[in-house]
């Protein structure tokens, strides 16, 4: 994805962020593989795959025996629908962003 995208860039509520206590309760490489797995998400429209080995690839992870093993905090974050994992927060952001950037290339066109 380059800036010729609209949305290239991921909107992140640092106060949110750092007052979630789930977040802050992930171990070092629990939070890289849920912004790793986040920056995916963004880029998929608020989806992602719900294959393991998947989504250890996605994250970084460098076993995925240990995201298997570790990732149910970081996946928590995530609900499944229709074979997919699904960031309920992200994809509502996604298409408000995308309805925003639509309306406002209508209005310049």
């Amino acid at each position: 994805m380059t800036r010729s995208n609209p949305l290239w860039f991921l909107p992140l509520d640092v106060a949110e962020w750092r007052g979630d206590r789930r977040i802050s309760k992930l171990t070092d490489y629990q939070r890289g593989w849920l912004i790793q797995l986040l920056i995916e998400c963004w880029q998929n429209k608020g989806f992602l795959p719900t294959d393991l080995t998947e989504l250890a690839e996605i994250a970084g992870a460098s076993r995925t025996a240990t995201f298997e093993k570790y990732s149910g905090p970081v996946l928590a974050f995530f609900t499944e629908d229709q074979g997919h994992l699904i960031h309920a927060e992200m994809k509502t952001a996604y298409e408000a962003a995308l309805a925003a950037y639509q309306k406002k290339t209508r209005k310049a066109a």
